[in-house]
């Protein structure tokens, strides 16, 4: 009995010894930020320059969490993206190899951001597995990811007319997923 209690007192102080080595050394244990990779292409950009792009007002959530504000907008292809946080965006110049070959982009670190990309047909890609939420009287897809959780749905600026809008809300995993559908509920 005496050993497992000097293996168990040994194991907690190697624990203790490896969080104080991380934290000295400026190791983060938990980011309250997410990486998200942005294309050379993509440009910054206005709010009213994006509106007059997709051709309707960019919808806003009205509601964010304590602090949050749009801190950036940039539009790349078929999609306009809103950078929202509590404090600036990080964002850094990476050169990724692949089988595609050698490029370069952009990769932020931000605490929320919103995607809009507009389609002229009507549906919504399905991603799996997600789970199914209520945004005011519509249906939202809610993924988690390794490192930030994601929310999905349609949003059509004239009802009854074709075309419409994919939002995408992520957000780091300290928001819970109750303020990610009440961000998504206020959207205008």
């Amino acid at each position: 009995m005496r050993g497992n209690m000097m293996k168990i007192l040994a194991t907690f102080c190697a624990a203790i010894l490896t969080v104080i080595l991380l934290v000295a050394s400026g190791c983060q244990l938990i980011s309250n930020t997410f990486t998200m990779p942005l294309e050379l292409t993509a440009q910054k950009v206005t709010l009213q320059e994006a509106s007059s792009i997709i051709g309707v007002t960019v919808p806003l959530p009205s509601y964010l969490p304590e602090g949050y504000e749009v801190r950036e907008i940039y539009v790349e292809d078929s999609t306009v993206r809103l950078l929202i946080s509590d404090k600036e965006t990080e964002k850094k110049l990476v050169t990724h190899t692949d089988a595609a070959g050698t490029r370069q982009r952009y990769e932020f670190r931000c605490r929320m951001t919103m995607s809009i990309s507009w389609f002229s047909e009507m549906g919504i890609p399905i991603r799996l597995p997600v789970k199914q939420v209520k945004i005011n009287e519509s249906t939202g897809f809610l993924q988690d990811r390794s490192d930030h959780n994601a929310l999905w749905w349609n949003w059509y600026p004239n009802p009854g007319e074709p075309g419409m809008f994919e939002l995408v809300i992520s957000a780091n995993k300290e928001i819970p997923e109750e303020e990610l559908v009440k961000v998504a509920e206020s959207v205008q």
